[in-house]
C-alpha cells in the first residue's frame, strides 16, 4: 500500500505480540506482518469513505484491549463500550488519531459492542472479554 515508513513503523509496533506492554527484553514482541499489512490495507481502502479505519489488539481479550484509530481525522473520537443489552459502561472522549487507547480493564467478562464515533463516521465492532 501507498503507506509512509512511519506508517509502517505504526503498523508493526500494535501488531506485535507485546503492543500494550512492551519491555526491555523483547521490546513490542514479535511483528506480524500480515496483520500489519492487513491494517494498511485498510487504511487504504477506506480513504475517502464514512467508516473510520482502527485495529483492536487480540479479541477475546483478558484483561484490557488496546484500540488505535488510524482513520486521518486527528482527533474529537469518541469511544462507548456497551453490554449487549445496550446499557453504557465505558465511554471515553476527545480519543486522538494514531494513539493507542486501552479499553475494557473495568469491565466484567462478557460480550460488549464497541462503537467508535466522530462527526459521521461510525463503526461498530463485538468484544469479548474473557
Amino acid at each position: 500500500p501507498g503507506a509512509t515508513n512511519q506508517d509502517i513503523i505504526n503498523a508493526l509496533r500494535f501488531t506485535a505480540s507485546q503492543s500494550i506492554s512492551p519491555d526491555n527484553v523483547l521490546g513490542y514482541g514479535i511483528a506480524s506482518f500480515y496483520k500489519a499489512y492487513t491494517l494498511l490495507k485498510k487504511q487504504q481502502n477506506n480513504t475517502g469513505s464514512n467508516k473510520p479505519v482502527y485495529m483492536i489488539s487480540a479479541n477475546p481479550f483478558p484483561e484490557r484491549l488496546e484500540l488505535i484509530i488510524t482513520s486521518p481525522s486527528p482527533s474529537g473520537w469518541m469511544v462507548d463500550v456497551y453490554t449487549v443489552q445496550g446499557k453504557l459502561v465505558e465511554r471515553y472522549a476527545n480519543i486522538a488519531s494514531n494513539r493507542p487507547l486501552l479499553i475494557g480493564s473495568k469491565i466484567k467478562s462478557g460480550i460488549y459492542i464497541l462503537r467508535i464515533i466522530s462527526g459521521s463516521q461510525i463503526a461498530i465492532e463485538k468484544i469479548i472479554k474473557n
